[in-house]
């Protein structure tokens, strides 16, 4: 092989691992990312049921994969993340002192609808399913409860424009 192929060959397999990386750390941090979303307040979570919840949404990972993010999370200074290892499994969830972590926040209007869609599916759906919603349930009702006046923004509601 002369040496023009030889670099042209080189080149195209360094791109390939360079493009694998890229696609690697994307995928990490979508994984990690959806990991906070999942992640309790008010009670704790396995990596058992992380896992399974990942799974559901499409993200399959082996339990040492999400213990491994677990534990970083835990150790950082950039999240409020506790862990509970008094027995196992062991459990995470934000501190109390943490507000959480959201890409983009619910508004108060939002908020009032999920927390409706809440309340009629509850008894609908596979307890799974609902399962895998309980972040954006428990960040729709913490805006609720820390909107200054909910009256004011139920009207809309209470007038007929969201309720048959």
């Amino acid at each position: 092989m002369c040496e023009v192929c030889r670099l042209q060959r080189f080149n195209d397999d360094f791109a390939a691992a360079l493009m694998s990386k890229r696609s690697s750390a994307l995928d990490t941090t979508i994984l990690i990312l959806e990991l906070l979303k999942r992640i309790p307040k008010n009670w704790s979570i396995t990596a058992q049921e992380l896992q399974q919840q990942l799974c559901d949404a499409g993200f399959s990972r082996d339990i040492h994969t999400i213990q491994r993010h677990l534990k970083t999370l835990v150790e950082s200074s950039h999240f409020n993340i506790d862990l509970d290892d008094r027995s196992k499994p062991y459990g995470y969830r934000w501190s109390k002192n943490a507000k959480g972590f959201t890409a983009n926040g619910l508004s108060i209007q939002e908020s009032l609808i999920l927390r409706m869609a809440e309340e009629y599916l509850k008894n609908l759906l596979p307890s799974s399913l609902m399962g895998s919603m309980a972040g954006f349930f428990e960040e729709a009702n913490r805006n609720i409860s820390q909107t200054s006046d909910p009256q004011q923004d139920v009207e809309w509601c209470v007038q007929g424009d969201c309720c048959p």
